[in-house]
């Protein structure tokens, strides 16, 4: 965790473990939006033209609340750690160049999860309900919320579909 927390201050931003009744919270609050989310069709459909196919993502967890989006295959179940490590990623500020620096942070957080042997999942139901609804958090004394992040250790699953050098076209 230290070297995740360091990879996140490298590019301006702090990652912050959840323990304890927090972990608790978190995961009530994710499946509270997870369930409003779901009624909204709109959301439905983008949510399903983003989402990787079908056989490179991991199992549905077996019970609640999810400590993942419902995006498995059916068939594929899995008992999940009934308190999983939760950390949120923060930043100074909620602007553009925040998000940017976001988006960088969680790049080195990822690439020095995986150097561990970690997998890693988002949370980001309370974040996108958050957005939909087009409230910013308050400025809280840790930062603003931009990504919770799921660490473990988990079965591999196949590598997600690239397309081919030959499809990018240089201007």
């Amino acid at each position: 965790m230290a070297e995740l927390r360091i990879a996140a201050s490298r590019e301006g931003a702090c990652l912050i473990p959840l323990d304890g009744q927090a972990v608790a919270e978190m995961l009530e609050y994710a499946a509270m939006a997870e369930d409003e989310l779901a009624a909204d069709p709109d959301y439905r459909a983008e949510l399903a033209r983003w989402a990787l196919p079908g056989f490179v993502r991991g199992p549905v967890p077996t019970g609640d609340p999810p400590v993942t989006r419902r995006l498995g295959e059916r068939g594929r179940v899995a008992a999940f750690e009934p308190r999983p490590q939760l950390a949120v990623l923060t930043t100074r500020g909620d602007r553009p160049v925040d998000w940017l620096c976001a988006g960088q942070a969680l790049e080195r957080v990822l690439l020095t999860a995986t150097a561990h042997g970690l997998s890693t999942s988002f949370l980001n139901q309370p974040l996108d309900l958050r957005d939909m609804r087009r409230r910013s958090d308050p400025r809280h004394r840790r930062g603003h919320p931009q990504m919770i992040i799921r660490l473990g250790y988990g079965p591999l699953v196949p590598r997600a579909p690239r397309r081919p050098a030959t499809d990018i076209h240089h201007t």
